[in-house]
């Protein structure tokens, strides 16, 4: 917990400070109370330029005077109000390619950084795609993509084996050096047959595929619990609130599909609610997955 507090009282603590461009990592250390003690803080600093990557910078002073009564941050450890489930990144195909072209030592090192608890920053929570995003040196694939006209509606068609590549090896060596990573997954778009725009890129899912859709889901939380990836929670979509299909510049084509807050929870409620409880999966369901920055279109009022 962070609070404003008057006593000078501060645990050796971590703290990430974000600004436009920049990112710093500071390290303060305690003071006692009992006199006044000139501490300092080491700070790291990573800019928007790449000049400087997590460069430690001089360290910075400051002065503490017994009994001051000046507005003082207190990070006490003993009282909490919210929790936060992890924090992490995306292990999406572009990252999982290019970690996959490293030397095994220095894949495995990478890897060990970015989510051992122990000898790395402990990332605990990573976004994984149902199918491809937009971020990816292949063609976009869906687990079920068929020749136009032709639909599946038994899913029979359904496979993950274009993620044995690179995906789903990387994903496993990150839980073995980790094994408390939890993993949520996303799609960009369902399968193109099962669209208005009859492609991956924009349109609306159908509502006569809501059942399949739902059903795709649990094919894929069971496809990947078999490899031993466990999903912890799903979203409906990626940026449920826009439709790159209606972008001018081809560019902002890629996988998309458009939804409306009522139309996620109606298929959460109606279809795949019960589509995972008959499964006896637990996986959750996040809803509304959208960019805190970009205005959603077309959405309900």
């Amino acid at each position: 917990m962070i609070t404003r507090h008057r006593s000078w009282r501060l645990p050796r603590c971590w703290s990430v400070r974000f600004f436009p461009g920049v990112a710093l990592i500071l390290l303060g250390v305690s003071a006692s109370p009992a006199a006044a003690v000139t501490n300092s803080i080491r700070w790291w600093l990573t800019s928007a330029d790449k000049r400087q990557q997590l460069t430690e910078q001089p360290a910075l002073a400051w002065h503490s005077e017994p009994g001051s009564t000046g507005e003082r941050i207190e990070v006490n450890p003993a009282v909490t109000f919210q929790t936060m489930l992890g924090l992490g990144s995306s292990l999406e195909p572009a990252t999982c390619s290019n970690l996959w072209r490293m030397s095994p030592a220095d894949r495995e090192h990478t890897v060990e950084r970015l989510v051992s608890p122990t000898t790395g920053i402990g990332m605990n929570l990573m976004r994984i795609c149902i199918g491809t995003p937009d971020f990816t040196g292949e063609p976009w694939y869906s687990y079920d993509d068929l020749a136009a006209g032709e639909a599946d509606p038994e899913l029979k068609r359904f496979s993950i084996e274009k993620d044995r590549a690179y995906i789903l090896p990387m994903l496993k060596l990150a839980r073995q050096r980790n094994p408390e990573l939890l993993f949520f997954a996303s799609p960009w778009s369902p399968p193109g047959w099962m669209k208005s725009a009859g492609t991956m890129i924009g349109g609306e899912l159908l509502p006569r595929w809501y059942s399949v859709y739902a059903d795709y889901f649990v094919k894929f939380i069971r496809a990947y619990e078999a490899e031993g990836i466990p999903i912890y929670a799903v979203t409906i979509q990626n940026e449920p609130g826009v439709d790159r299909s209606k972008e001018k510049n081809p560019r902002w084509h890629y996988p998309s599909c458009h939804w409306t807050g009522v139309q996620e929870r109606d298929f959460i409620r109606d279809h795949l609610g019960p589509a995972l409880r008959k499964a006896g999966l637990k996986a959750k369901i996040w809803c509304y997955d959208h960019n805190y920055n970009v205005k959603s279109t077309g959405d309900d009022p």
